[in-house]
């Protein structure tokens, strides 16, 4: 997939099939997958919707993740990707606790490498005899409270107040967390319609209104090292406090941290990209294996 990324203010046409940066940089649409706007431009709404024709995917990233804006580039027409995730619902639980253990298990490994952990095994365990989404949630719940417990430590009080906030975050460590996750959140969907999946079918999650299940699902194997990435941009001090700001919806970053996360979180989301497109591959494997099953107990 083809990214094309705009992270300085500029103005965007499209001619001739053509996107034309500031004047300058031409590129050709056919070229671009995915457009993702890190800063502010200036574009027609009839310029928008040519990209969106042309099956190009945007992101419009803003200083709240409430408030990203993603345009999803049209569907690829895969109707067997699509009916094996209907079928395999019926084995819902079983491909939910396949998720919950490899999260469990990145977890685990995140916090061993700051020399922190929480005993694991009697987690699995659990999960492997969960017998509902249910049991599963719950479990879910109890370690994120004890992961949080463990990962906040890490923090000075200024930066995390210990314990994990999402709407709205309040604090710079929970600010980025959420920052971060919401990009990675549209970055496999995007993956996911370029495959041809529905990516409002999950197994862990429940799809809600607009909410992509599967997407967050998928996010479920990349939390742990994107709790990494955030460690270590607030333990090497490439983030500070002062790149904060807090008003009446929570803490988010400034215009200004933003551009200072900006050229390390780029490396960081094309060093996992392959390991997105593993994950995905597997999780079609198992969706397709369960589809199965339950085709043949017809």
């Amino acid at each position: 997939m083809n990214r094309v990324i705009i992270d300085k203010s500029s103005s965007l046409q499209v001619k001739h099939n053509i996107l034309i940066v500031d004047n300058e940089i031409k590129i050709t649409l056919k070229a671009i997958d995915y457009l993702i706007i890190y800063s502010k431009v200036d574009i027609s709404l009839k310029d928008i919707a040519k990209l969106a024709k042309n099956s190009i995917a945007i992101l419009v990233v803003t200083t709240n993740p409430k408030e990203f804006i993603h345009i999803q580039k049209r569907y690829i027409k895969n109707a067997h990707i699509k009916e094996a995730q209907y079928h395999a619902l019926r084995n819902r639980v079983e491909i939910a606790k396949y998720i919950l253990s490899v999260k469990i298990k990145k977890s685990y490994e995140t916090l061993h490498h700051f020399k922190l952990g929480f005993e694991k095994n009697k987690i699995l365990k659990d999960v492997k005899n969960a017998k509902s989404i249910e049991m599963l949630l719950g479990i879910e719940g109890s370690l994120a409270k004890e992961y949080f417990k463990h990962y906040f430590s890490l923090f000075p009080k200024i930066l995390a107040k210990g314990q994990r906030s999402k709407n709205p975050p309040l604090d710079p460590v929970n600010a980025l967390l959420s920052y971060i996750y919401t990009i990675f959140y549209f970055e496999i969907a995007t993956w996911l319609h370029f495959y041809g999946f529905e990516p409002l079918i999950g197994y862990l999650h429940t799809s809600f209104r607009d909410h992509m299940a599967l997407s967050s699902d998928i996010l479920e194997f990349f939390r742990a090292d994107i709790d990494r990435f955030v460690a270590y941009q607030f333990l090497d001090k490439n983030i500070i406090v002062n790149d904060f700001t807090k008003n009446k919806n929570g803490v988010f970053l400034t215009q200004n941290g933003r551009k200072k996360l900006w050229p390390s979180l780029k490396i960081f989301i094309e060093s996992e990209e392959s390991l997105i497109k593993q994950k995905i591959a597997k999780m079609r494997d198992i969706i397709e294996k369960n589809s199965s099953s339950n085709q043949m107990q017809k």
